[in-house]
């Protein structure tokens, strides 16, 4: 446990400092961890390579090439149009779609990962800073995923939630198809707003500078090759340098020296759309003899068959920087969790809160609870380690766990403070050039706001006491 604590602590310290690429401290984490024997090196490389990992890079490589495409190329400049008039029409066509495809792709890594690449590449091409805007959308998708419960990918959670209650010996207190949908709601529509009106003010308030640009997350971009694999010109190369992720403090890019759309032939530009489609589709319908990877991993292939990418744009496109670093949060967790540490984090919620009556507080502490934890272990481990602590304390005080599970689902569905908190912020880094400072910086107060949205109402309409 001692030595988990010590190779989680200096990971954190690393990333807050920013004095080193976040992909090396991520590696070199998980390497400490092997090597300690917190996790097996079969643990990791699991965390590597899963079904998560490869839909990621899959979507990562169909985005490339759909940014090329003369429907990105004519979308992109009616955006143009739009954000020059109306910034918040703009960043609200971004929040709504992500809302829209977050309802229906069971995994918010997909979504984010569709949508990023086309959010960066338009603003890149209109000539707008996009790191805010990208951190709203990211907002939207975690806190707003799968709020309207009846029509997506998680229409039975109910049931589960229901069986977990009567196997704990809680009675009277039935979930149904709309629980979940009524207490997520004010989180999705908060989000929503948030990404609308807060992040494009903040956006447009920031002083920008020409000589501020990093690289520290960046991937090095290859200069462009003709045919014959000859190096193309330096100008070329500079124009190239552009599609590097920048820092936080400049992600304006002058629409000069944007990256322009690639000339498809027509076949190739129709491949990409119908390709494109197909993929999104997939991972809507979820096909049961399929794993969620296999058909955007075929269509990413096709794309770079049929020449769409080059095989180093699509490697580039790969984001391995944030591979190694969703694989290294993965893996922190697992030794987290078997070390017993977020167990013993678990056991002081219990201990503070087992004579609390205030339904309100309650809801506050395990939201918070999840917050937390959910900034140190990945999100999907925050269910397994409280919401049994709740059933229990709910069964020993006889109070009503709905409000309360729910507040531990949304707490850890929402953070985007830390790598470890969802795939969504190794992506965030990676195009925005953010580090741990940045994440804090921006992700702090909504998440004190989302706690009030949340709870005030979940609580009063399902409290633990009556």
């Amino acid at each position: 446990m001692t030595v988990v604590l010590i190779i989680f602590t200096a990971t954190i310290a690393l990333y807050v400092l920013n004095r080193f690429p976040m992909g090396a401290v991520a590696l070199a984490s998980m390497l400490a961890l092997i090597s300690c024997g917190c996790i097996s090196a079969s643990d990791a490389a699991g965390s590597i390579c899963n079904n998560t990992t490869l839909t990621m890079a899959s979507m990562f490589v169909i985005s490339a090439a759909f940014s090329k495409t003369s429907f990105l190329s004519r979308l992109s400049g009616k955006a143009g149009r739009i954000a020059a008039k109306k910034p918040r029409a703009l960043a609200a066509s971004y929040a709504l779609a992500a809302f829209t495809l977050s309802q229906f792709i069971p995994t918010t890594t997909a979504v984010f990962a569709l949508i990023c690449p086309i959010i960066s590449s338009q603003c890149k091409k209109i000539g707008i800073r996009y790191d805010k805007m990208l951190h709203g959308t990211a907002l939207v998708v975690t806190s707003g995923a799968f709020t309207l419960t009846p029509i997506g990918p998680y229409a039975a959670n109910y049931i589960e939630n229901n069986t977990m209650q009567a196997y704990y010996g809680i009675e009277g207190f039935l979930n149904t198809p709309f629980t979940e949908m009524i207490l997520k709601l004010p989180a999705a529509v908060f989000a929503i707003l948030w990404a609308v009106f807060v992040s494009v003010d903040s956006a447009s308030a920031d002083p920008v500078s020409s000589d501020s640009v990093s690289t520290d997350f960046s991937l090095d971009v290859p200069a462009p090759t003709d045919s014959a694999g000859i190096s193309a010109s330096k100008d070329s190369a500079k124009k190239t340098a552009a599609l590097a992720p920048v820092s936080c403090r400049d992600n304006t890019v002058p629409p000069q020296t944007a990256p322009k759309a690639s000339n498809l032939t027509k076949f190739q530009d129709a491949s990409v759309m119908i390709l494109f489609f197909i993929a999104v589709v997939s991972l809507v319908a979820r096909p049961s003899t399929l794993d969620t990877w296999v058909i955007p991993c075929a269509a990413a292939c096709a794309l770079v068959c049929l020449k769409v990418l080059t095989e180093k744009e699509a490697l580039l496109a790969l984001n391995m920087n944030v591979i190694i670093i969703y694989a290294s949060s993965t893996a922190m967790g697992k030794a987290l969790v078997a070390s017993g540490v977020a167990g013993k984090i678990g056991d002081i919620v219990f201990a503070a809160l087992a004579g609390n009556q205030n339904s309100f507080i309650l809801g506050a502490s395990f939201f918070f609870a999840a917050l937390i934890l959910s900034s140190l272990v990945y999100n999907r481990a925050v269910g397994r380690i409280l919401i049994p602590i709740v059933l229990s304390t709910c069964f020993r005080l006889g109070a009503d766990p709905r409000g309360l599970v729910q507040m531990c689902y949304i707490g850890s569905m929402c953070t985007l403070l830390t790598p470890a908190s969802t795939t969504l912020v190794p992506m965030l880094t990676q195009e925005t050039g953010w580090g741990m400072r940045e994440l804090l910086k921006h992700g702090i107060l909504p998440s004190l706001c989302l706690c009030a949205v949340t709870v005030i109402p979940g609580m009063m309409l399902y409290p633990a006491f009556r």
